[in-house]
């Protein structure tokens, strides 16, 4: 059997990857940490010598998810943010959550927004196979948490069959845990959720990157990025760590103020801080 070598069903949309803009500090710092991993993988058995291409893969996709892919048009309200949430509030996805924390094998907390519905749940898939197509394995990478005020209709599910017939397995692309599957445009917010324990640690190196600031007595990342997108051509970022979990928040810069995003945030942070 030929070397086995690592492939997601996203191999066609990271095309659109070549669209994003990163700075030349950002290109570095992503890239001495693949060399590094490169290196490492020397060093191991043949069968781990994929987790370079992997790491590539993987550090692509998350920027692609925190760019514009998830959440490439976010609507606030009248008033100009999602809502009037009471950082006191109890939070009723607790059932979620124990399944999210479950398989990330860290504590995660999902906010709880009044005036906006937690409408999906779910975990990007990622998959290990051959050259001649063969499923080694499946594993769940970050989860993706996505709010809306739209429900799911039959357009959502024929893109959820499309972007599970675009990949060389015919797999699908997500597992989801919760909810329906929406397309993009549909999502007023979405989270990415990572894991110290679970996730590569080039994710999370290009995840908490960015300015730092406190929101809420904590310390978050925060930077604007290019998402390479005809509708956003910007997006705020926010990303920070707690109890062992990479929380990832984007908000387009064309529908969204820099001070209502920084709401949302601080909103979550507070009840998210409260458990």
């Amino acid at each position: 059997m030929k070397q086995s070598k690592k492939e997601t069903v996203y191999d066609d949309s990271l095309k659109s990857l070549q669209n994003i803009t990163l700075t030349a500090q950002e290109k570095s710092e992503i890239h001495l940490k693949m060399i590094e991993s490169v290196e490492k993988s020397d060093r191991r058995n043949k069968i781990w010598g994929i987790r370079p291409i992997f790491n590539a893969i993987l550090t692509g996709i998350l920027l692609f998810i925190g760019g514009y892919f998830l959440v490439n048009q976010v609507i606030f309200s009248e008033e100009g943010n999602l809502g009037h949430e009471n950082a006191e509030v109890q939070s009723p996805y607790t059932e979620i959550e124990n399944k999210v924390s479950d398989v990330l094998q860290a504590p995660v907390y999902i906010p709880y927004h009044e005036n906006l519905p937690l409408r999906t749940a779910m975990f990007i898939m990622e998959t290990t196979s051959t050259e001649e197509g063969e499923v080694i394995g499946r594993k769940h990478g970050a989860a993706i948490i996505g709010y809306s005020t739209l429900e799911a209709d039959q357009a959502d599910a024929a893109e959820f069959e499309r972007l599970k017939e675009q990949g060389r397995l015919k797999l699908a692309p997500y597992e989801i845990v919760y909810g329906d599957f929406l397309k993009a445009e549909k999502y007023k917010a979405t989270i990415a959720i990572m894991s110290e324990k679970t996730s590569r640690k080039d994710l999370i190196y290009s995840a908490l990157y960015g300015e730092e600031r406190i929101i809420a007595g904590h310390t978050v990342k925060y930077r604007v990025v290019d998402t390479g997108s005809p509708l956003n051509d910007k997006a705020y970022y926010f990303s920070f760590k707690l109890n062992n979990a990479v929380y990832v928040y984007t908000f387009p810069e064309k529908n969204v103020t820099e001070e209502a995003a920084y709401s949302f945030v601080e909103k979550s942070l507070k009840q998210i801080l409260k458990r």
